[in-house]
C-alpha cells in the first residue's frame, strides 16, 4: 500500500484547504477522495478477513481527517468487507435457533425469507446450519444437503440457489449476507468443490 491506500489524498487536501477560495470546492474534494478510498477498500476486500489488515485500513481512514459522517461511511464499508471476507476464510457465525436440529448440527442462519420455487411464492424461514439448507414454510419447503448445492447468485434485491433437485429465488433482507454464507458454507462442508461462484461477487461490496 505505498503512499497509503489512494494516492496522497490527504496531502491533496490539504494543499486545496491552503487556497483562499476553498469553500465552494471543499465538498468536491471530500466526495472525491471518499470515492477513491471505497475504491480502495473494495480491491482489498479478498484481505480484509485478517484483522491486521481491517485495522490497518482503519487507521489510515482516521489520519485523512475527513469529516465524520465520511470517515464513519468508510469505517461501516471495511467492517461490512471484513465480516464478508472472514465467511469466506471459513469462519462462520454459529447463532441460536427455535427449530428443533440434528445431534452436533450448528446454525448458521435464522432468517424470514420469500421464495419462488416451482412456479410457487412460499412465506417463511430460511435455515443455514453445518449439514443442510432448510426452507420452513406452512405451504411447503425444501431441505438440501450442502453436497446438493450447486451455485448460488446474487441479484439486486434477492438471490437464486441451485441445488441437484430445485431452483429457487430466495428474497430477504440482505441478499448480499446471505449468498456469501451460503458460498462459503458449501466450501467449508464440501472440501472437494471449488468455490461457489457468486454473481457480483469477484468483489464483496
Amino acid at each position: 500500500m505505498r503512499g497509503g491506500i489512494v494516492d496522497n489524498p490527504k496531502e491533496i487536501l490539504l494543499c486545496a484547504i491552503a487556497e483562499d477560495d476553498i469553500g465552494p470546492h471543499l465538498e468536491r474534494i471530500y466526495t472525491l477522495v471518499e470515492q477513491r478510498l471505497a475504491n480502495r477498500i473494495i480491491e482489498y476486500a479478498a484481505y480484509l478477513g485478517e484483522d491486521a489488515v481491517m485495522q490497518t485500513l482503519k487507521s489510515e481512514i482516521v489520519n485523512y481527517d475527513l469529516p465524520p459522517l465520511r470517515a464513519q461511511r468508510l469505517i461501516d464499508q471495511i467492517e461490512r468487507q471484513h465480516q464478508l471476507a472472514r465467511m469466506l476464510l471459513g469462519n462462520l457465525p454459529v447463532i441460536a435457533t427455535n427449530v428443533a436440529l440434528f445431534n452436533g448440527e450448528a446454525c448458521h442462519y435464522d432468517g424470514s425469507v420469500q421464495v419462488l420455487v416451482a412456479g410457487d411464492l412460499l412465506e417463511g424461514r430460511l435455515l443455514l446450519t453445518s449439514q443442510r439448507i432448510l426452507i420452513l414454510a406452512t405451504a411447503g419447503g425444501l431441505t438440501s444437503a450442502w453436497a446438493q448445492c450447486r451455485a448460488v447468485e446474487m441479484m439486486e434485491r434477492s438471490l437464486v440457489l441451485v441445488t441437484a433437485t430445485h431452483n429457487a429465488m430466495i428474497m430477504c433482507s440482505d441478499p448480499q449476507y446471505v449468498a456469501t454464507l451460503i458460498a462459503a458454507a458449501r466450501h467449508r462442508y464440501v472440501p472437494q468443490a471449488a468455490p461457489t461462484p457468486i454473481r457480483q461477487g469477484k468483489r464483496l461490496g
